[in-house]
């Protein structure tokens, strides 16, 4: 294995050293600001905290079509995502 750029889309970090599968056992080069933010993925795709194999082995190929920079952690239910932002006058 050797030193390649990160292969998510629109990344621009070259000196990536991690190597992680997806489906159809397609291997990405990914560096560690991508697999942090794909590990944030996973936890708001997979709130339960269990997957199975092949559905991690999808995820990863989803996540890593997403653009750098693009993914946001705080996704969420749109009523929820919208109470945060709303903010209310002082009575």
């Amino acid at each position: 294995m050797g030193v390649m750029k990160c292969n998510r889309e629109k990344c621009k970090h070259i000196m990536c050293d991690r190597l992680i599968t997806g489906a159809g056992g397609i291997e990405y080069y990914i560096c560690d600001e991508c697999a942090e933010e794909l590990r944030n993925f996973l936890h708001k795709k997979y709130p339960e905290g269990e997957i199975e194999k092949g559905e991690l082995l999808d995820a990863v190929d989803e996540f890593m079509r997403t653009e750098c920079g693009r993914y946001d952690p705080e996704k969420g239910d749109v009523d929820e995502m919208f109470d945060k932002i709303l903010t209310r006058g002082e009575d």
